[in-house]
């Protein structure tokens, strides 16, 4: 029964080969990745199902439609089969799958990272970059470094098709609505240009609410993705650029990432990071000069007690204004847009204020406060004070991996 069930598949196989390309075209996006999922990349119904945001069962359904779609897609074009057999055929042939119709579309050559050819192979393939339309609208998804050459014969390997399916559905935009809805992937690539922005541009969101800790970034520094990477907490209003001990050289350029796996974000972008510059981070406790804000003047006019639940914050032309806020948010203010040094509130006061900062002078053009007129105008306007101090704080050490 075995022998006979094999041989039917390998005849379903050959029918459905040259078909399945335009086949898999013919699915919505949700019905493709399930399949790629279950059948080119080996994924159980849980994971399926983990992936795609539904429980094992609705990914099974969803599995199962998909494979009667491609059934009734074959059956119209004169190959008569069963679901189970087309699964098993697509499943036991699953590297060679996205192949049959890439050679055909070949003009030039991707060669896998470490792997060696004949000459003869690389004439075969030199050039060849491998396309394939898997979209309604016939998307050209390139398959980069995705090629494994075993005996004279280039041959795509499945998770690196699927991988380049996925990343060509990444929209780079920071928009809370996109980044709930971007395919599950882990990318970093050099800064692309922002369309319709010249010259900055870049930033970061994630985390936490609706995207349930899916992160992207654009534009940011190595060190500000391993800040992010290694966060602690998840996630946080602010990342301490200066609480870092470097231990190794880093690169200069910028750098886009995105982060959309369902979980375990920050492993994977630490992973990623790894991979890609040969970086690892840990945590430790260390003794550093650090500034405390203390309160001088309690009751002062700048600070007053807040209505608002939860706190934010602009500044505009030589204001700082808070609504709702907290002390801890001015120390990170001043540690991260003015002093550059860590910044500690050890008040302990939890209460939320409307705060108001201003170090404008009129007839003078706008500056970010220095620390001489920082130690004028914070007792003055807020009762407040920074006191120079050396405190056991924690410390992101960076170093070249083992």
């Amino acid at each position: 029964m075995q022998t006979a069930l094999n041989e039917n598949e390998s005849e379903a196989w050959r029918q459905i080969a040259p078909l399945l390309d335009a086949a898999m075209a013919g699915l919505n996006e949700t019905d493709r990745h399930a399949v790629v999922l279950r059948f080119f990349d080996g994924k159980s119904l849980r994971e399926v199902g983990a992936a795609l945001g539904a429980n094992e069962d609705a990914a099974k359904k969803r599995v199962s439609r998909a494979l009667e779609k491609l059934r009734a897609f074959f059956a119209r074009r004169g190959v008569s089969s069963t679901t189970a057999i087309i699964a098993g055929a697509i499943s036991a042939n699953s590297v060679q799958a996205a192949p049959v119709a890439l050679a055909k579309a070949a003009t030039a050559a991707a060669i896998a990272k470490g792997a060696t050819a004949s000459g003869s192979t690389l004439t075969l393939i030199q050039g060849a970059l491998k396309i394939m339309a898997w979209t309604k609208a016939k998307t050209a998804v390139v398959v980069g470094a995705a090629l494994l050459l075993t005996a004279g014969t280039a041959t795509v390997t499945v998770p690196k098709i699927r991988q380049a399916y996925l990343e060509h559905q990444v929209v780079w935009t920071l928009d809370w609505r996109v980044l709930e809805k971007q395919p599950p992937v882990v990318l970093v690539r050099p800064a692309q240009p922002i369309p319709g922005i010249a010259g900055g541009g870049g930033g970061y969101i994630g985390a936490g609410g609706a995207v349930g800790g899916k992160m992207i970034g654009l534009k940011l520094s190595d060190l500000r993705m391993l800040l992010l990477a290694y966060q602690a907490p998840v996630f946080s209003d602010r990342i301490h650029e200066d609480r870092v001990i470097v231990s190794a050289n880093l690169p200069k350029e910028e750098y886009d990432f995105i982060v959309s796996t369902p979980q375990f974000q920050r492993e994977s972008l630490q992973r990623a990071l790894k991979e890609k510059f040969g970086l690892v981070a840990r945590r430790e406790t260390r003794d550093v000069d650090v500034l405390l804000l203390r309160v001088k003047f309690p009751f002062a006019a700048g600070l007053k007690p807040s209505e608002r639940p939860h706190g934010y914050g602009e500044v505009d032309r030589g204001n700082l204004a808070i609504k709702g806020g907290s002390l801890s948010q001015v120390a990170d203010f001043v540690e991260d847009d003015l002093l550059h040094v860590p910044v500690i509130d050890p008040t302990g006061l939890t209460n939320a204020y409307d705060i108001e900062l201003t170090w404008n002078v009129k007839g003078r053009d706008w500056t970010m406060p220095t620390r001489a007129m920082l130690d004028r105008i914070l007792p003055d306007q807020l009762g407040l004070e920074l006191v120079l101090s050396r405190e056991p704080i924690e410390m992101l050490v960076v170093e070249k991996a083992k």
